[in-house]
């Protein structure tokens, strides 16, 4: 019997169902795992059921709050990518999917994925880039890649800008939740009946360039104003400083879940 394909999927989130990377990559690795491949989860040391290959390498991410400690944590997350050399080395997958968010901040996280790159030569390195934050200097550092992904056609025009990266890059759509087989025996979650209460949903990060604040304004000052039967619902991280977004999430018409699982945002997308 020949050995199934190892693939490797580093990202920074895995386990937090309020997180659309974390979503997308749940959907990606149970894929491709059902079609085969042998893969194995290179993410934070936050704990979730999951019948996948995870090595909890890097620290869980800090919330909105920047201090003293949220800096340590990251210090040590910039150490952790010193152990990916020897995960690849004893690992031998074929393909490695590298989430670009790695590329969002200052650190040794490049200059260890350009070294990786330059040895592990058989592997096949793939950039994720699912949004257009990324400055000019970051898009250059992912010509390391053999391959880049972009999410969208947003992101894609967005870096078919950069004329050396225009050979690599490669327009995937995002997947899709199939909701037709969740099923769920209750329709009740964190004491909500689902089925007796209108609402509108959002999951994922809770900050500006998601638009969240323009959402709770427009539901708060219009919508629940109309009719205060229609609830909205939030769920996912809160990466804002915004004291007006932190006081709105506490109002009458919304309920805010804070960070849940896959199968709760399943739960709340079927109903």
């Amino acid at each position: 019997m020949s050995k199934r394909e190892k693939i490797y999927i580093v990202s920074p989130i895995f386990c937090r169902g309020g997180s659309g990377a974390a979503i997308y990559y749940n959907i990606l690795a149970d894929s491709l795992q059902s079609n085969g491949f042998d893969v194995t989860i290179i993410t934070d040391k936050e704990k979730c059921k999951s019948k996948l290959k995870i090595i909890r390498l890097f620290p869980v991410r800090s919330s909105r709050k920047k201090n003293i400690l949220s800096y340590f944590y990251y210090f040590i997350q910039n150490l952790t990518y010193l152990r990916l050399p020897f995960i690849l080395f004893k690992g031998r997958p074929s393909v490695v999917i590298v989430h670009s968010s790695f590329f969002n901040y200052p650190g040794i996280f490049y200059p260890i994925m350009r070294l990786i790159t330059r040895t592990f030569r058989k592997i096949k390195f793939v950039g994720d880039v699912r949004d257009r934050g990324l400055c000019k200097k970051r898009i250059y550092q992912l010509d390391i890649f053999n391959s880049i992904v972009a999410c969208s056609k947003n992101v894609e025009n967005h870096l078919l800008h950069y004329h050396k990266l225009k050979p690599k890059v490669h327009h995937i759509p995002i997947i899709q939740e199939d909701l037709s087989s969740y099923y769920s025996d209750s329709s009740v979650i964190f004491g909500y009946d689902l089925r007796k209460i209108e609402y509108i949903l959002y999951a994922g990060l809770i900050k500006e360039s998601k638009k969240v604040d323009i959402l709770l304004d427009s539901f708060i000052n219009y919508v629940y104003l109309k009719n205060e039967n229609i609830k909205f619902i939030l769920c996912g991280i809160v990466k804002t400083n915004n004291k007006q977004v932190v006081n709105n999430l506490k109002d009458k018409g919304v309920i805010f879940l804070g960070n849940v699982d896959r199968d709760n945002v399943l739960k709340l997308m079927r109903y």
